[in-house]
């Protein structure tokens, strides 16, 4: 099949390129058969049967969080194949068509015959045009946007669809489970133990403030109400930030002098408990 040429250009809030992946396949069955595994493999499929022709071509739209947290417009310039009339005409629409001929005396035979109608001539260019997309807060991956006519051309009959489906770039703060955030937090034995004052920088640059007064253990996790990702049926409900805390420990030895003044600071006996923790 052919390639479709692909290029992005963004806001100038977000200047990361946009990565267009298209892989594709003819399978020659049942239109709902096919749907089914479109649907579940996520692949460009076309669809021919003798009594339909459909195409559907699935185009990866790579978006980062900050943009499925904001929301941007996207304009996607693209090489399109679109079939174009020419002078001359050309066979199309052919069936076969069962004719009847008397060959004698009440008898008659029945044959079978090609027939096409007369169509236009045409051949194939390429033309370049643009789509502009949408990005809502919200979109979830796997979402899928339709773009009616704007697949693969067919001499035949219309264009197939066009079917943009969110993909979203691995973040190096946050991890996204359906609306909430989740995100992990590395602090020092000393904040763990006497507490600490600090902000995370959110996805649109405002800080979420974070204050530990008490003893913060290993692998603790406080929820920050409000601060997740905004509802895709309703903008006005955010999901939570879910904190887990890890504990950097200091490297070195401590002297005999400093061990005795953490038990004494410490106050905590001794806690050796053998146990299976899976």
């Amino acid at each position: 099949m052919n390639q479709l040429l692909i290029s992005l250009r963004r806001s100038a809030r977000h200047t990361r390129p946009l990565l267009m992946m298209r892989n594709g396949k003819r399978l020659i069955n049942t239109a709902r058969r096919v749907l089914k595994r479109w649907d579940r493999e996520g692949e460009l499929t076309s669809i021919h049967s003798p009594t339909f022709s459909v195409t559907l071509d699935l185009v990866d739209l790579v978006v980062t969080l900050e943009e499925l947290y904001l929301g941007n417009f996207v304009t996607i310039k693209r090489d399109r194949p679109v079939y174009k009339e020419t002078g001359g005409s050309r066979q199309c629409n052919c069936r076969m068509e069962m004719r009847t001929h008397m060959t004698g005396p009440g008898s008659f035979q029945m044959t079978q015959h090609r027939v096409c109608d007369q169509c236009p001539g045409l051949k194939l260019v390429t033309e370049t045009e643009e789509i502009e997309l949408e990005i809502e807060p919200g979109m979830i991956d796997g979402m899928v946007q339709k773009f009616s006519g704007k697949g693969e051309p067919h001499m035949e009959g219309e264009s197939g669809d066009l079917y943009f489906k969110v993909k979203t770039l691995r973040h190096s703060r946050f991890h996204r489970k359906g609306d909430d955030l989740y995100t992990n937090l590395t602090i020092s034995l000393q904040e763990a133990l006497i507490g600490f004052d600090m902000n995370i920088l959110h996805l649109d640059g405002h800080k979420v403030p974070v204050k530990r007064e008490a003893v913060t253990w290993y692998g603790a996790t406080i929820m920050k109400k409000g601060e997740g990702m905004p509802n895709f049926e309703n903008r006005n409900k955010l999901g939570n930030m879910y904190i887990t805390f890890d504990v950097k420990f200091p490297r070195g030895e401590l002297s005999a002098e400093e061990r005795a003044s953490v038990k004494a600071i410490l106050k905590q006996a001794n806690v050796q408990t053998v146990y299976n923790g899976l």
